[in-house]
């Protein structure tokens, strides 16, 4: 039977970098499935939106994977009991939630969740904001929301060396609404990961999609992983003496008139064009 338990992480040294890849052709709990057959102690990361209520667990393909292959379905409904609290209250105050005896029973969905020889695993779940503010370069625009990202993902890795987790198994963290219809720039987000598995202790990351196929920003997010992400490219600021703006307060002493453009001085002086 699942237990689940929710704590605090504590923040220790870690002694050496995380094993990180990316795998492109194998979900999640095919990846969980593998490594528990092998005798690996195994977590899964489960990412849910941070102070949201959800109706129902099983309202896309790839969020209810988890919840139709596993007996995690069975978890959540004993978390309250098991917890003395409610969970979404423990994830909004940034625990983590532990739980283990987590068996996977079936397989792909899409080959008609055939039943499987049992593997048992455990999950690691945390909540992510669910649309941070972006710009036009893959990148957080908010410190604080970059930060708070960063802290989740470090509080994983914690949890993962106080409970002797020798596999991690990561979703796509926000990549076009994957996990839980959360939206994170793509890049920006897998340089987070890369550099909180450079101090994650002794333990091997796998990162993957929850289902296979097409995932938009999932080929940005696993470069970034993989390589780092790529450094901005900067645009030339505009010459100062071209902005309308700075030509209009050239040889004025009061404020401008906005609603009339004025050309510099050096052009009214050759004759080019007058100040009407």
């Amino acid at each position: 039977c699942p237990l689940s338990s929710a704590f605090a992480p504590r923040r220790a040294a870690k002694a050496a970098p995380a094993r990180l890849e990316v795998v492109h052709d194998q979900d999640m709990l095919q990846i969980c499935r593998m490594c528990a057959l092998r005798g690996q102690r195994t977590a899964l990361v489960h990412l849910v939106p941070n102070g949201e209520e959800r109706a129902l667990p099983l309202r896309e393909l790839r969020d209810c994977q988890l919840y139709l292959r596993t007996s995690y379905l069975h978890a959540l409904s004993e978390m309250p009991r098991q917890m003395h609290q409610d969970p979404k209250e423990v994830l909004k105050d940034g625990c983590i939630i532990h739980t283990a005896h987590v068996t996977i029973l079936r397989g792909d969905l899409k080959d008609g969740a055939q039943w499987t020889e049992p593997a048992e695993i455990e999950v690691l779940t945390a909540a992510l904001q669910r649309t941070p503010l972006g710009d036009g370069h893959e990148q957080y625009a908010r410190i604080r929301e970059k930060a708070q990202v960063s802290k989740t993902i470090d509080d994983i890795f914690s949890s993962a060396a106080q409970w002797g987790i020798e596999v991690l198994v990561f979703p796509p963290l926000g990549v076009n609404g994957a996990p839980a219809g959360c939206y994170h720039p793509p890049a920006d987000a897998g340089q987070l990961l890369r550099h909180a598995a450079a101090a994650g202790g002794d333990v091997q990351v796998y990162v993957a999609k929850q289902q296979l196929g097409p995932l938009i920003g999932w080929a940005s997010f696993a470069d970034a992983v993989t390589n780092g992400r790529a450094a901005l490219k900067r645009e030339a600021p505009v010459p100062l003496h071209l902005s309308p703006y700075y030509n209009c307060y050239l040889g004025k002493q009061k404020p401008p008139d906005f609603f009339k453009f004025t050309l510099r001085p050096s052009l009214t002086k050759r004759g080019v064009a007058k100040e009407s």
